[in-house]
């Protein structure tokens, strides 16, 4: 104990020959300071989850050169919601259950992409190359111009270099929205328009980063001036205040309206809320769920 010297017993009788001639044949430090522990990604040796993650996409031959270069970081820090961070994580790590990726792994399904049934649906195909993916990132004025050779997160990478943080946040948004369609190809047979496609994007990015900043969830039927800025205040005495309102769910072609009626005490009264198909305007919808809150009064009267 204490001497600089191999435990020749120890070694004798953990290893073979060979083993034991390497391990001997490796000379030890004359310093007198005892072993530690010592994590080589990180500079000062502690273990962190975000150096072991690196460690493990470079391991798997991905993100090398992206995380040297600081793209690993600047996707997290988007201004996105998490499941969207989440879902671009998993793109540019492969994880991505296309048709050729289940194929892969011995699926038995067609390898055709079922946005445009002309090209095997490969994760770069679906999100960048495909007609409809095409048009919509035309919609929002991003050109996606790449051959044979690219690779998605090359691909990300330089758009990341060549546009704001705002635009990569809607580029971002705008890829999971296009895979959250192909699944409803897949799964529901339902298709949705381009404009609707970009139009959602807009929208529900605006109102994420809305609620980011004022911790209030504004109303689905589009963003106005003071839309965040609201704070619920109680009726005077012996009154009762209704709150009213509508939301549009183009994807299943139906809307939906409701109220709630509240005491002075802020005690909740009644409430209300119904979901019919069809489509509307938001006007028309918040019209409605006006006369029904009127209706509600005149029977409480």
């Amino acid at each position: 104990m204490g001497l600089k010297e191999w435990d020749i017993e120890v070694i004798t009788d953990l290893f073979n020959e060979r083993d034991q001639a390497l391990i001997l044949g490796t000379p030890l430090s004359s310093r007198q300071e005892e072993d530690i522990r010592y994590w080589h990604k990180e500079g000062n040796s502690h273990y962190s989850v975000e150096s072991a993650f690196r460690l493990i996409q470079e391991l798997q031959g991905a993100w090398v050169s992206s995380v040297n270069s600081g793209f690993c970081r600047s996707l997290w820090n988007l201004k996105i919601p998490p499941k969207v961070k989440n879902f671009l994580w998993r793109v540019c790590s492969g994880y991505l259950p296309t048709k050729i990726a289940l194929k892969m792994k011995h699926v038995p399904v067609s390898v055709i992409c079922p946005l445009c049934n002309r090209y095997e649906e490969t994760t770069l195909h679906c999100l960048v190359k495909c007609g409809f993916t095409q048009w919509c990132f035309k919609e929002v004025g991003v050109v996606t111009n790449v051959d044979n050779s690219t690779i998605f997160v090359g691909w990300l990478e330089m758009l990341m270099g060549q546009h704001t943080n705002s635009m990569i946040s809607r580029i971002g948004m705008l890829l999971w929205s296009i895979w959250k369609v192909r699944n409803m190809v897949v799964w529901q047979d339902t298709y949705l328009h381009v404009d609707e496609v970009v139009r959602t994007i807009h929208l529900t990015l605006d109102q994420w980063i809305e609620a980011q900043e004022f911790f209030f969830v504004p109303s689905v039927n589009g963003l106005h001036t003071m839309d965040g800025k609201e704070l619920w205040t109680k009726p005077d005495q012996q009154t009762i205040k209704i709150n009213l309102d509508a939301a549009l769910f183009d994807a299943d072609n139906s809307f939906g309206y409701g109220f709630n009626a509240r005491d002075h005490t802020s005690r909740l009264i009644d409430a209300r809320a119904v979901c019919q198909r069809g489509r509307t305007s938001a006007e028309l919808a918040e019209a409605i769920a006006f006369k029904e809150a009127l209706s509600w009064i005149k029977v409480k009267q």
